[in-house]
């Protein structure tokens, strides 16, 4: 069975298909200014596809697995909470919580907060795509709520995650952050 991350990837390398389909066409009837156009999709679809895959790499790498291991230890009940930064500096964090209905909900910055960032970008017409990924960013504390079946890879958590954070907001694919957990007290 395939990943999110395998689906996706699968899906973007079907349009790079069709649009070679379409360059090629234009190329025989030596419409360059359109062949433009396709190959310009091409490109992009390309560097889409090379950040899933970096995002997709080795799951016992320590960087990915950490972030599991915090997730699976909060799912568990092992651990209050946790936030996790991209910099150390960083103006981009995740909180991540339990709530009442034993969820988990994943906070991220305010509107507001995106808008004036310093470390990545975020313009009003990425509030579109934010959404279509189920967050809700017009609450005070804007974020999503995910469950995780027990016995369950985290892989949905990881793919939205990643789409919102290298695909929409595109913050560094070589940023090392760090994790700080909150214990239960």
């Amino acid at each position: 069975m395939l990943t999110e991350f395998e689906l996706l990837i699968q899906q973007l390398e079907s349009e790079i298909s069709a649009l070679s389909e379409e360059l090629q066409e234009c190329l025989q009837i030596q419409d360059y200014k359109y062949a433009q156009y396709y190959q310009k999709g091409i490109w992009r679809i390309e560097r889409k596809i090379e950040r899933l895959k970096q995002l997709n790499r080795n799951p016992t790498k320590p960087d990915t697995q950490h972030l599991v291991d915090a997730i699976i230890e909060l799912d568990k009940g092992m651990i209050q909470s946790f936030s996790l930064f991209f910099l150390k500096k960083s103006d981009f964090y995740l909180h991540f919580f339990r709530i009442s209905d034993e969820s988990l909900y994943c906070q991220i910055p305010s509107e507001n907060e995106m808008s004036k960032a310093y470390y990545y970008r975020y313009f009003s017409r990425d509030r579109k795509s934010i959404l279509s990924l189920g967050f809700d960013i017009g609450k005070e504390k804007p974020g999503i709520k995910f469950s995780i079946e027990r016995d369950q890879a985290c892989n949905e958590i990881l793919a939205k995650l990643s789409v919102l954070m290298f695909d929409i907001l595109h913050i560094n694919t070589q940023s090392s952050g760090y994790i700080t957990k909150r214990q239960i007290s």
